[in-house]
């Protein structure tokens, strides 16, 4: 296990490099729950199915399976573009919170040198100390498997397996623009059970035409984050009021062009409507980052203490 010193110092690097890189842009919660702080979430074979699950739905060329299907944890997220409106509360019964933060960054200097590939999984377990049958095992094996895939029809996608390489792919994706990150936050309250949201605010944040690259966090024995960047992509901050009075400052993307989809995706069975026919919306969990180019003026410093 890394010494929380040695954990503090990597993570101020990495927050120094997202400074350096990126500096008129915060960081968002996302980001920050994953540095490293010397005492890193136990990564149990029910974390890791349950971390998992909400990941893989949001995979587009994910073929759907029964158990997701009736999943309300994933199911829920999906919703059509006339939903985004204040005072909504029509299919809004939702859960954002993710089960834990999950595995936090490793400086790049150190995941290079660690194989991230389906061939070399025997040493990847040997080095995680993980036993070959387990859930976790087969969990690791997933998101190699999926990070190895092509990307969809009109995307580009890579698997950031350091958070240097997650701010670099950023900028070479939305080069030449004003970058920011948004991740769905808790703002008040009580969110880690189910309940009815009602629709406070929206405000559409990418410029029209720029495209949106958003990073779902994997469940692997380190953060790995599989990112990708459509044209075609709208994304949203949506303000939720829940039945217990608590706020969220969801994000969320409308996608334009779903024609490059599994036919079979989830989101086609929950909102009945067929591959490319018409746009898809879904509300991204805690532990996913919303990337977008924007001009603005506000510099907001990170900071660790």
């Amino acid at each position: 296990m890394v010494g929380s010193d040695a954990a503090i110092s990597s993570s101020c690097m990495l927050t120094m490099y997202w400074n350096t890189k990126l500096p008129n842009t915060a960081m968002p919660l996302a980001i920050k729950n994953s540095l490293p702080t010397g005492a890193a979430t136990a990564w149990t074979s029910s974390f890791a199915k349950e971390f998992q699950s909400l990941n893989s739905v949001i995979i587009y060329r994910h073929n759907a399976t029964e158990n997701e299907f009736h999943d309300n944890s994933g199911v829920s997220l999906f919703f059509k573009p006339a939903a985004l409106h204040k005072g909504n509360a029509d299919g809004m019964t939702l859960r954002l919170s993710t089960p834990a933060n999950g595995p936090v960054f490793m400086p790049r200097t150190e995941s290079e040198k660690i194989p991230f590939s389906s061939r070399e999984m025997p040493r990847i377990l040997h080095r995680f100390s993980v036993e070959p049958d387990s859930d976790e095992a087969r969990e690791m094996k997933k998101t190699i498997k999926e990070c190895e895939e092509p990307a969809v029809k009109g995307e580009v996608m890579q698997c950031a397996t350091s958070l240097e390489s997650m701010i670099d792919f950023a900028k070479s994706t939305l080069q030449g623009k004003k970058i920011r990150a948004v991740s769905t936050e808790t703002v008040a309250g009580e969110t880690s059970c189910f309940q009815n949201y009602t629709v406070s605010g929206v405000e559409k944040v990418n410029e029209e035409g720029d495209g949106v690259m958003v990073c779902h966090k994997q469940s692997y024995g380190y953060a790995v984050f599989h990112c990708h960047k459509s044209e075609t992509t709208d994304a949203f901050e949506v303000s939720l009021v829940g039945v217990n009075g608590a706020q969220v400052k969801a994000a969320a993307v409308c996608h334009k062009d779903t024609s490059g989809w599994n036919r079979n995706h989830l989101a086609f069975q929950v909102l009945k409507v067929k591959q490319g026919s018409e746009p898809v919306c879904h509300f991204h969990p805690e532990n996913h980052v919303v990337w977008y180019a924007k001009n603005w003026e506000t510099y907001i410093p990170n900071i660790t203490f």
